[in-house]
């Protein structure tokens, strides 16, 4: 291979710098309001390059205000040999969080680009509530984004089949159900194991309601942003006592970094929760995980990968051992290298092959070492949540042992005094 790729970056959703974790509406736009997609940029530099790199990118494209779209259409065009575009499950009625992105200007935008595509990632979503023909609904200004899309790379990679099926009923053939690319962040060899439990092990989803935020902004706000009493203050009305508790002891962590995140998720024997790349992270870090969400995203893509699946499921201190003894994980370990194999093939067709691959690792290791950036916790946290435990001033929770936790409140507070 004569020269590197030089690929431009769309939608990297991921925090590289901790100035991109100054305020809440910094972070928040950064990450596409979700964290779990800046593992999904995570897994792509992980799998192309070894690590992190800093690459020419739009940060979020459905935020993005195209003020200077023709100067940076000509650099593209004339400085940049691919276009990477990370998705999610765009394919739906509705986007989360708000965003209706003005698919006119993406469209126009994208058709004036030049240089192939690898998109990654695209996937379909749905409810139980939402009709079988639920995709014939889809704007048309969308279907034509999806229509460029085809038109400007090899093949998409696609979530699973369900998307895949969708996108040739729209018309739209050159897609392959090879998955995301976070399944894959830890190469080839990955292997996991069960370990024998007692039953008093910690368990991510459960013990102490642990989980980590990742759109939860009035947590990650009281967690990590307020600057004075007064702002603290004003979001304990809206969060129960069990959750605030848990926010004080850390139980509800955000993470800026994706190692740290890793190493936090690491430490427990078992996730169940119904967060899907919450899920796959924590079985990158070596935990069995079951996934409970009931839509369509996490159905075809519990289905590719062979991830235990019991959509709804509720699991609590009573079933979890059950439900871990008997979640699926061998087939889990004999499906990945297949899965993998795949995937890497995929990656090839754009134009990435193990030559290209092996050059752009050693190229992003003659870079300068890079340090994640983290979110700094409040520190007037613990401190305003034990003062109203302690006299009491707070919303009885409605659920979750509320006598149990009322006395594990007070007895902390008496060694305490002692």
């Amino acid at each position: 291979m004569s020269t590197l790729p030089t690929p431009f970056f769309i939608n990297s959703n991921f925090c590289y710098k901790q100035t991109e974790c100054a305020t809440l509406p910094i972070f928040m736009d950064t990450v596409a309001q979700n964290t779990g997609n800046s593992y999904i940029a995570y897994a792509i530099y992980k799998i192309l390059f070894g690590r992190p790199v800093p690459l020419p990118e739009i940060k979020n494209l459905w935020s993005w205000n195209f003020a200077n779209e023709d100067e940076l259409v000509e650099r593209i065009n004339t400085q940049h040999s691919h276009v990477f575009l990370a998705l999610q499950d765009q394919i739906r009625l509705e986007l989360s969080y708000g965003i209706s992105p003005n698919w006119n200007n993406i469209n126009r935008f994208f058709q004036r680009l030049k240089k192939p595509f690898v998109v990654f990632s695209l996937g379909a979503n749905a409810f139980p509530s939402d009709s079988p023909d639920w995709y014939t609904r889809l704007q048309p200004e969308f279907i034509r984004f999806l229509h460029i899309l085809s038109e400007h790379c090899v093949s998409l990679s696609v979530r699973g089949e369900e998307t895949l099926n969708i996108l040739r009923k729209l018309g739209i053939t050159n897609a392959k159900p090879v998955g995301c690319p976070t399944f894959f962040e830890t190469g080839p060899s990955r292997i996991i194991t069960k370990k024998a439990v007692r039953g008093d092990e910690p368990v991510l989803g459960l013990t102490c309601n642990s989980y980590v935020l990742q759109d939860e902004q009035r947590h990650i706000a009281l967690s990590y942003f307020p600057k004075t009493m007064s702002e603290t203050t004003a979001l304990f009305g809206r969060l129960e006592l069990a959750d605030l508790y848990a926010d004080a002891l850390g139980y509800h962590p955000c993470f800026a970094g994706i190692e740290e995140w890793k190493q936090f998720s690491a430490q427990f024997v078992f996730s169940c929760f119904a967060r899907m790349h919450g899920g796959i992270l924590a079985l990158n870090a070596g935990v069995p995980i079951l996934i409970t969400n009931r839509d369509l995203r996490a159905r075809e893509m519990c289905q590719l990968f062979a991830i235990p699946y019991q959509p709804g499921l509720q699991v609590t201190a009573e079933n979890w051992v059950r439900v871990y003894e008997q979640a699926d994980i061998n087939t889990l370990n004999q499906r990945y290298p297949k899965l993998y194999r795949e995937f890497m093939a995929w990656i090839a067709e754009q134009g990435f092959g193990p030559a290209e691959v092996a050059a752009l690792h050693t190229w992003a290791r003659s870079l300068p070492s890079w340090q994640e950036p983290q979110l700094v916790k409040n520190p007037i946290l613990k401190q305003q949540v034990f003062n109203n435990l302690r006299t009491f001033d707070f919303f009885i929770p409605t659920r979750m042992l509320r006598h149990l936790l009322i006395n594990k409140i007070k007895e902390q507070w008496l060694r305490k005094k002692r």
